[in-house]
């Protein structure tokens, strides 16, 4: 992928935030934040890695211009395996699968 540090961010903190919806779940609710809030904070936060994701996409198209183009056609944005040539298609995927990989994941530990 073009940015494997924001993909490692944003799976290292969903796992954390299941675990910590878990916690908060089956503890009485002990914790600074409702669970509800909790994921909401995750998803401000994905939301911040793929819009920085997209900055630096469009500097570096600015700096290395047709390199970089290239670039983009051969290696998916974040999301491993899927590529398409539409940028704004690229970053819904990339907000649709980890938010829905969080879900599913609160919905198993229940």
């Amino acid at each position: 992928v073009r940015h494997p540090q924001y993909l490692g961010m944003i799976l290292l903190t969903l796992g954390l935030t299941s675990l910590s919806v878990w916690i908060l779940n089956n503890s009485y609710g002990i914790g600074f934040l409702s669970p509800s809030q909790t994921v909401g904070v995750w998803f401000i936060e994905l939301l911040a890695y793929v819009f920085l994701a997209h900055v630096e996409e469009l500097f570096l198209s600015r700096k290395y211009g047709e390199t970089f183009e290239e670039y983009r056609s051969r290696v998916p944005f974040l999301i491993p395996f899927f590529k398409t040539k539409r940028k704004y298609l690229d970053i819904l995927v990339s907000i649709l699968i980890p938010s829905v990989l969080l879900f599913i994941f609160i919905k198993v530990q229940v």
